[in-house]
């Protein structure tokens, strides 16, 4: 290690990732799965091992997605700060938005978000300071053999040939160490790229460094090289943990065109798209045996509504299914869990104009024909927030004894702390108006669960009613609430209750 320890790191993740396409449609290409996890996760994990735990992250299309992830970076155990492009700046323009946010000669890292790498970078910051360089760049050594004899003429004579020759040259990694000396060359809204910064320096004959990165690199450009990191990422999990489930048995999301043919592409926001006035949000994952008549059912009951499956990589036919009754679909990681699924479908929602949104469950236990019923609460704007509760009256679907205890702790929570009173807040059949959708959609710091969701929209100011509804048992598939799941549901969302409800608390007695 060494003695002066840089903790910053930028990296830039504001591309559209065009090479993509259909995949970044959807979600931006820093959060494209490789196994579980994105590959910004990826990039941060590897700084992580090197005590780099500071990361200034540079914004541009679909940057509410990367922020819904990463959010603080507290869940990763690393600081994240956000600095939004609000035009294209190129790779090295966006430094000019955090030139106050570094000290004096302070050294620091800038990397492109779609690489992965398992490069040493205390090695590579150790380089830059013993030369005392400005900038240092990663520089990776590639060879190219001709697929033809090559030939030197000179005098319409040939003077040599050779067949099929080799050759070598260097190309940047996209990683650089870089001194905030460096910060005031780099103009303030311009597009700047770190190309231009280094000619600035080779043109006053200043040193710029080149450090030869001999770990494995490389930059997530194509289909090919996504697949050669799947690769490398699988058989690294296979080595280092043979008797853990292998995570990359969920279907690389490259291989769906192939698997499933034509395929309906869905951004969060599309072009001359004309919405009905409400959608269906199922979030779902291996919810093949039943999603197909879910989404037949909300069609059926629903005329007035578009259907939108957020699906987290399933290893079944979920995606197939869903797209052949007529949804359209969102693919995200599988570690954006069920709340980072949610908030997806809430972008999608306010940024396609949608006036209502319900959430279902995709497993069978809530009925399409019923919310219907709940939608006609927000039309008459009785409410801004409607909850579909399984507890005002007989519903088929009992919870086991201690689901019901932690909903009936939670709830007993939420109406001490904000004198308000549900009696399902654990309940996924939530509908919202099109001010709360824009409300959580615009809200940067809002993480979904279907408790904070409640108190959340409660403390803004919002309406919020249950309506009975007679919830089926399961019809396939098993819940993902078990002892110790429940434990851990009911613990963190007590924490967060608690910890939002004392400084209510505080802020009335002040």
């Amino acid at each position: 290690m060494i003695k002066n320890k840089m903790t910053k790191a930028v990296i830039l993740a504001g591309g559209k990732g065009t090479r993509f396409h259909p995949f970044t449609f959807t979600i931006p290409k820093p959060l494209m799965p490789i196994a579980q996890d994105p590959i910004l996760l990826h990039l941060i994990n590897q700084f992580k091992k090197f005590n780099i735990t500071n990361f200034m992250i540079s914004t541009g299309f679909q940057a509410e997605l990367i922020k819904a992830y990463i959010g603080s970076g507290e869940r990763f155990n690393v600081k994240a700060s956000y600095f939004h492009e609000e035009q294209p700046l190129g790779t090295a323009g966006p430094l000019a938005l955090m030139k106050d946010h570094f000290e004096k000669d302070e050294y620091f890292f800038l990397i492109n978000g779609d690489i992965y790498t398992e490069m040493d970078f205390d090695q590579m910051l150790s380089f830059a300071e013993k030369g005392q360089y400005d900038i240092v760049v990663g520089c990776i050594e590639k060879r190219e053999k001709s697929s033809f004899g090559v030939i030197e003429i000179s005098n319409n004579e040939i003077q040599e040939i050779v067949e099929k020759p080799e050759r070598r040259f260097n190309i940047s990694s996209g990683i650089y160490v870089i001194n905030s000396r460096a910060l005031n060359r780099v103009p303030h809204d311009t597009f700047y790229t770190m190309p231009d910064l280094i000619n600035s320096y080779l043109a006053e004959n200043k040193k710029v460094g080149a450090f030869n990165i001999d770990k494995f690199w490389l930059g997530i450009e194509d289909v090919e090289s996504m697949d050669v990191v799947i690769k490398r990422v699988q058989q690294f999990n296979s080595s280092s943990d043979k008797g853990s489930p292998n995570l990359l048995s969920q279907s690389s999301p490259l291989n769906y065109p192939s698997k499933l043919g034509p395929t309906k592409n869905v951004s969060l926001i599309e072009e001359g798209f004309q919405a009905k006035d409400t959608l269906v949000l199922i979030v779902a994952l291996n919810e093949a045996r039943s999603i197909g008549a879910v989404i037949r059912e909300v069609k059926s009951s629903l005329p007035r509504a578009d259907v939108l499956v957020v699906d987290g990589y399933s290893t079944d036919n979920t995606v197939l299914v869903s797209r052949e009754y007529g949804a359209s679909v969102i693919q995200v990681a599988k570690s954006f869990g069920i709340g980072g699924a949610v908030e997806a479908g809430i972008l999608y929602a306010s940024r396609n104009g949608y006036q209502y949104l319900a959430r279902i469950d995709a497993d069978g236990q809530h009925r399409p024909a019923e919310i219907d019923g709940l939608l006609s609460v927000l039309r008459r704007n009785e409410a801004d927030f409607v909850i579909g509760s399984r507890f005002l009256g007989d519903s088929e679907y009992k919870p086991n004894l201690l689901r019901n205890s932690s909903i009936v702790l939670i709830s007993s929570l939420i109406r001490w702390l904000y004198n308000l009173k549900v009696s399902d807040c654990t309940s996924g059949c939530q509908l919202y108006n099109r001010k709360l959708i824009d409300y959580f959609a615009k809200d940067s710091r809002f993480e979904y669960s279907e408790v904070r969701a409640i108190w959340t929209a409660h403390k803004a100011g919002f309406r919020i009613v249950e309506k009975f509804i007679n919830m089926a048992p399961r019809s396939e598939g098993k819940s993902s609430f078990s002892t110790v799941n429940a434990s851990l549901y009911m613990f963190k969302n007590l924490v967060d209750i608690l910890f939002s409800g004392s400084i209510s608390i505080g802020k009335r007695r002040a």
